[in-house]
Parts: structure tokens; C-alpha cells; sequence
């Protein structure tokens, strides 16, 4: 079976996502290759083609930026697009849907006689991270902006002079810029930047505890990568599904930064911690052998479906 995806997704199948969405995309069509499907991408940030190590070919889109700009969309994106699409004679097209209410959506449709699938979010550890069991510092990966929280965070980073923190991730708004450029006088502070996803894995693994100030999440792909190895999560607010609640992967701050300052004693024993969060991640996250016959039957049900008679 032949399936192409469309959107932002070559950098994340090289090691440098985008975004969370992405990675997901990413990790999918890697899981589809690996279960002997032909997976080709459509990218149109990429400059010429080529093939990934896992065997995924990304397409560029000739003539994108041919035309004149604002009606270029209408007179040579859109066509080239189709065009680009069409030319794979693909058995299934795969586009990503922004959206954090899957559960919420399978419902409605289900009401509607109509079947979907929720795919969990998936983590792909084949490359080992070596980890420190004795790290000193928080962790806070992502996006820098006021719709992630970054402003709670540099408030919880004031209450607690006593703590060190490594910040991952680059200023995505006004707001990001200006609280970003206060933290670079802040002695309890290490600002990396931005960093491949590898780079970005080997600080989450050594990490004390990963702080997250976010008011509004799907299911963060950090979080994950805490419990791979071990890390816990504390949260100011999101908790995907309940899941840190139900398997006490971490501590909800329930909007209280006072909250999440007793959450920062970690008290109890790390290394249960650390062999309940992996046994999560392997049992309902991990990318293994399972997990990929249960997407290739997804994917085989869906191109096998018969077509409805008119």
C-alpha cells in the first residue's frame, strides 16, 4: 500500500521537528514503513527530494514560490499542490487535523454510524540516552510564548531562587522575547536555546523533574520523553487524559505555583518512579512491534473498507 502525507514533516523525520503534531505525523509514517507500506511525503518547506534512512521519499513542490505574491496562493501554490498530490497516485492521503479533542470527536461521529481511531501518541527510543540519576536541575522544553505559559514559569522561577533551571526552546511571541531576555540575568538559569530532538532528549533524560506552566495541551510529547526515562512531570495545570493523576506519573499544580514549589521536593522514591513511568511508556506508548501491527490494521481496514453503492 502506497501513502503519502502532506504538511511540515521532513524536519521532524530528520531529527529537527517543528513542532509536537509534527513529530507525531512523523513517527507514524516511520511506523507504516517499518510494517512494509511505500510512505512518500509532500513537503513544501524542502528545497530538493530525497530519501530518510528509514526509506520515507519527501517530495518538494516545484514552482511554490512562482507568482506574484498574495494571489500566488490561488495561481500556482494551490494547482501545484494538487498537482504534486495527484502525481503520486497515492492509495491513502494522511493530513493532520489541529486539535486536541479526539476523544470528544470520536464521540460525535460515533453518534453518526461513523468509525474513527484515536492513535496514541508514539515514542521511539531506539537511540539510547545516557542519563544522570544525581542531576541538580528542572527542565522546561517548548515553545516560549504566552500561550504556553512562559510568563507562570518565569514567576515560579522568581519564587525559587534555590532551584536551577535549563530552558530548551526559542521566544515564539512579544511576550516569549521579553521574559526571555529577563531570564539571561537570572544566575539559577541556563537558557540552550533551540536543539535537535536528539539534543533536546539527552537534557529531558538528566533532568530532575519537567516543568510544564502550559494552560492548554493535547497530550505534549515531552511529557513522554520525561517518562522514558524516568523523569518526572509537574504540571501547573494540563494532565492529558488524567493519565499523571492515574498512574502517578508526576504532580498537577492545579494553577498554584505554591503547589508546584512542594512538588519540587520530589519526595518519595525515584527509582519506583521511574520503573512505574517506563512500564507506562512501554505498555501504551512505545513504538514496537505491537504497535505497528495494530497501525498497519488500521490502515488496511480503511483501504480494504468497500465503497458505499449510490
Amino acid at each position: 500500500m502506497k501513502i503519502c502525507f502532506w504538511g511540515d514533516i521532513a524536519g521532524a523525520l530528520t531529527g529537527n521537528t517543528p513542532g509536537g503534531g509534527e513529530l507525531q505525523i512523523a513517527l507514524l509514517a516511520k511506523a507504516l514503513v517499518k510494517g512494509g507500506h511505500e510512505v512518500v511525503v509532500i513537503d513544501l518547506k524542502v528545497h530538493k527530494d530525497f530519501v530518510t534512512k528509514d526509506g520515507i521519499k519527501v517530495f518538494k513542490i516545484k514552482g511554490w514560490n512562482s507568482g506574484i505574491p498574495v494571489i500566488r496562493f490561488f495561481t500556482h501554490r494551490l494547482p501545484n499542490i494538487y498537482r504534486s498530490l495527484k502525481t503520486q497516485k497515492a492509495d491513502i492521503y494522511y493530513c493532520r487535523i489541529r486539535d486536541f479533542r479526539h476523544i470528544e470527536q470520536q464521540k460525535i461521529l460515533a453518534r453518526k454510524n461513523i468509525k474513527s481511531y484515536v492513535f496514541p501518541n508514539l515514542i521511539d527510543l531506539d537511540e539510547p540516552v545516557s542519563s544522570n540519576a544525581h542531576s541538580d536541575y528542572f527542565i522546561y522544553a517548548g515553545s516560549l510564548d504566552k500561550r504556553k505559559g512562559f510568563v507562570k514559569f518565569f514567576e515560579l522561577i522568581k519564587k525559587t531562587p534555590n532551584y536551577f533551571f535549563k530552558v530548551v526552546g526559542q521566544p515564539r511571541d512579544k511576550t516569549g522575547y521579553l521574559y526571555y531576555e529577563k531570564l539571561k540575568s537570572f544566575n539559577n538559569v541556563m537558557l540552550l536555546g533551540k536543539l535537535c530532538h536528539s539534543a533536546t532528549m539527552h537534557q529531558i533524560a538528566n533532568a530532575k523533574a519537567l516543568i510544564s506552566t502550559s494552560p492548554m495541551e493535547g497530550f505534549p510529547n515531552v511529557f513522554l520523553e520525561a517518562w522514558a526515562h524516568g523523569v518526572p512531570v509537574l504540571s501547573l495545570y494540563c494532565d492529558p487524559g488524567g493519565v499523571i493523576e492515574k498512574n502517578k506519573l508526576g504532580e498537577i499544580g492545579l494553577g498554584s505555583l505554591d503547589k508546584m514549589i512542594l512538588a519540587m521536593e520530589l519526595p518519595g522514591n525515584l527509582n519506583e518512579f521511574a520503573r512505574r513511568s517506563k512500564y507506562y511508556v512501554e505498555k501504551n506508548h512505545l513504538l514496537t512491534e505491537n504497535k505497528i501491527e495494530q497501525i498497519k490494521e488500521v490502515f488496511n481496514e480503511l483501504y480494504n473498507k468497500p465503497e458505499k453503492k449510490k
